[in-house]
């Protein structure tokens, strides 16, 4: 009887584990999509707009991390150029994939804008995280010119926002038009206001100043909390450089992710065990 208690108390154990966040190990998205019809990369020099890369992990509490390697860390508010908002997308589309990017990859995605008119990009952005409206456009001006090597602020993690509430590069002096960067004030419901934003460090890369945009939050209770794929997009306000692409941890996944057993599987591993441990006692009470 002592045993069945045990089995079942380990079955509804496991139960539960579909509910845990799996952790994400960090896996970097390398910046090979342009988007928006264009042939170049970045619009403009890249000591000032280029974007690197982007590195994703998600620990088993469900605090997500973004860095964003950018020589945009060193002009936040030049020109009126400010920081965007992080997109991302849990929902499955057309290509199995929540990342569903108009166009092909052997054009980079040239067809691909996410814009405030909607309907032009196959990938439904279903969360965004906001940063507060004030402090988009911080800066420290040394010396003529535009620093904010080490800069931090707040935001909060959004979801149902239309495409009325984007904000677009036009509006922001950009040089690849029609495309959305951010969400207006107010826009979307707020799930949670638990983490932050960072603009810190800094490296060399191809002779220009490079830092690293951080984005942390909470996303319990959310599908970006348990989710194997993951689509992410970010872009300064005007557009000149957009990073987009999927992190995967599904089945062998890919870019460095692991894969997640089902908790099926632990169930039965584990009530293999239970039977074998009560079959040995049985053995051993009737010796």
């Amino acid at each position: 009887m002592k045993c069945l208690k045990w089995i079942a108390a380990i079955t509804l154990s496991i139960s539960s584990l579909s509910s845990f966040a799996a952790n994400i190990p960090a896996t970097t998205i390398a910046d090979n999509y342009i988007g928006a019809g264009y042939n170049g990369d970045v619009n403009g020099g890249n000591r000032y707009w280029d974007i690197a890369n982007m590195t994703v992990s998600r620990d088993s509490n469900g605090i997500m991390t973004v860095d964003i390697l950018t020589s945009f860390y060193n002009d936040i508010g030049k020109s009126g150029i400010v920081l965007g908002d992080l997109f991302m997308s849990t929902d499955i589309g057309a290509n199995g994939t929540p990342w569903n990017p108009t166009g092909t990859s052997g054009s980079n995605y040239s067809d691909d804008r996410f814009a405030e008119n909607g309907g032009n990009t196959g990938t439904n952005w279903n969360y965004a995280y906001n940063i507060d409206q004030g402090e988009r456009g911080n800066i420290w001006y040394t010396n003529g010119n535009y620093k904010y090597a080490n800069g931090s602020g707040t935001g909060r993690l959004v979801d149902n926002f239309g495409s009325d509430d984007l904000v677009h590069s036009n509006a922001n002096n950009g040089h690849r038009a029609n495309q959305a960067v951010y969400l207006g004030a107010g826009s979307g419901d707020t799930i949670n206001n638990s983490g932050g934003w960072s603009n810190e460090g800094f490296t060399t890369q191809d002779g220009s100043w490079y830092g690293t945009l951080s984005f942390s939050f909470d996303t319990t209770g959310t599908a970006l909390e348990t989710a194997n794929q993951i689509a992410f997009r970010w872009a300064m306000s005007c557009a000149n450089d957009i990073i987009e692409g999927l992190v995967s941890i599904s089945n062998g996944g890919g870019g460095g992710g692991t894969t997640v057993p089902e908790p099926q599987t632990i169930l039965l591993m584990l009530l293999g065990l239970a039977g074998i441990t009560y079959r040995r006692k049985q053995k051993g009470f009737s010796a």
